[in-house]
């Protein structure tokens, strides 16, 4: 059996393998032992729902059945599937399995591509921004996890699927960097397939003229409405696609969150300002992003490693902008979990620079970020604060704190 994994794995992802496990071990022990606490605590406690979860198994099932797919609430009264076609047929094969099989499936994915992630972050931060990282590695990495509890355990709780987006656009970026543009941009593309507003991130892409990885994408995502359309039969998959697109439009009727950025401006500002802000949001967004990131190409061209700071600003881009998805969009708190590379981008900063002030704001910024619990705080602070949308509020400063942490250490370099 050796042997066979031996002639199967490249060697190049061999000695990776075994470099991430021997560099991490504290890390990988810590985090199998929190998925499995969180595992174990759920069931305990009757609580191993994973209702999101179920929405994806029981619309893939009716898939298989022939029978409606979209427009159908499963589960709870808000369980509706809203993902494309393709992304059903890749739930399918859970349907091999009864839902408690396949939702102990699903928890084992989740928390693999929780690691994963946080693994693939910080060899990227590594490789091109902290070039003399701080030797403590597996101490920085599971203060993440602490810092992104909150969220985490309700992605655990709920089954949802964006750990695995994570993944995938982590992969993304980090086969962009390795200039292999097919898989980089296979990763992205099937990325935008389960979420579409993730096109956002095309934006850097082209700012760094990427452009292989973004044909990439497109064939990808080409590719997946052709393969369906063939499987359906065309009158099938065009009516699923249709139906697919009014799904999505129709989420925001039944979903509310305090932390976008309409939210806050009609909290803070004028609740009577239109809804049709969040627009305005995105295009701010794009032309905040655009700007500065050309201004900041324009000035690596002059230095002497201008490769190395170009990437810099790339990276820290597409880590900002995904970021700042929650902030612009209608969604639930745990996609705040795009947060994830940029939290670990500033605890680079903070255990390099040790700067005392830096760490008092951020300690603040992830307290409202990830500390706002009933259980902590009790229910009617918890509330108010959550009324408030400081989830929404930290999660914008912790954006310009990393930016600003980043910029001040490059002009430190120069």
């Amino acid at each position: 059996m050796n042997d066979l994994i031996k002639s199967i794995l490249p060697e190049k992802i061999k000695i990776f393998s075994k470099r991430i496990i021997h560099e991490n071990k504290s890390f990988l022990l810590f985090s199998v032992f929190f998925f499995i606490l969180i595992f174990t605590i759920e069931n305990i406690n009757g609580r191993f729902w994973l209702n999101d979860f179920k929405v994806y198994y029981l619309a893939a099932k009716s898939f298989l059945d022939g029978l409606p797919v979209y427009g159908v609430a499963f589960g709870l009264d808000t369980g509706f599937f809203k993902y494309s076609p393709f992304i059903l047929m890749a739930f399918t094969p859970y349907c091999l399995f009864t839902y408690k099989v396949a939702s102990i499936i699903h928890f084992v994915i989740i928390s693999f591509s929780s690691i994963a992630s946080i693994l693939i972050i910080q060899d990227i931060m590594n490789k091109h921004i902290f070039i003399t990282a701080d030797k403590r590695n597996n101490l920085l990495l599971s203060m993440t996890i602490v810092c992104v509890l909150r969220q985490i355990v309700r992605e655990l709780h709920l089954g949802n699927v964006n750990m695995i987006i994570v993944l995938l656009l982590c992969l993304g970026l980090l086969f962009t960097l390795k200039t292999k543009y097919v898989l980089s941009g296979i990763f992205i593309g099937i990325a935008i397939m389960i979420k579409p507003y993730f096109l956002l991130l095309m934006l850097p892409l082209l700012l760094h003229k990427k452009t292989k990885t973004i044909l990439s994408v497109i064939l990808t995502i080409i590719f997946s409405v052709v393969i369906t359309v063939l499987i359906l039969g065309f009158s099938k998959g065009v009516n699923m696609h249709q139906s697919w697109i009014s799904a999505m439009l129709e989420h925001n009727s039944y979903i509310t969150s305090n932390e976008t950025l309409q939210s806050l401006i009609k909290y803070y500002i004028n609740p009577n300002v239109p809804n049709s802000i969040q627009y305005y949001g995105v295009a701010l967004a794009i032309i905040i992003y655009g700007s500065f990131s050309l201004y900041n190409i324009k000035v690596a061209k002059k230095l002497p490693g201008k490769e190395a700071y170009l990437n810099i600003n790339f990276i820290v881009g597409y880590f900002s902008l995904l970021a700042v998805i929650p902030n612009l969009l209608l969604t639930d708190t745990e996609h705040f979990l795009f947060s994830l590379p940029l939290i670990i981008l500033l605890l680079n900063h903070l255990f390099i620079n040790k700067s005392v002030f830096a760490i008092s704001i951020f300690i603040v910024l992830i307290f409202f970020y990830s500390g706002n619990s009933p259980d902590l705080l009790g229910h009617n602070l918890s509330e108010r604060l959550n009324k408030m949308g400081l989830l929404g509020i930290s999660n914008l400063l912790m954006i310009g704190l990393g930016i600003y942490l980043t910029i001040k250490d490059i002009r430190k370099v120069n």
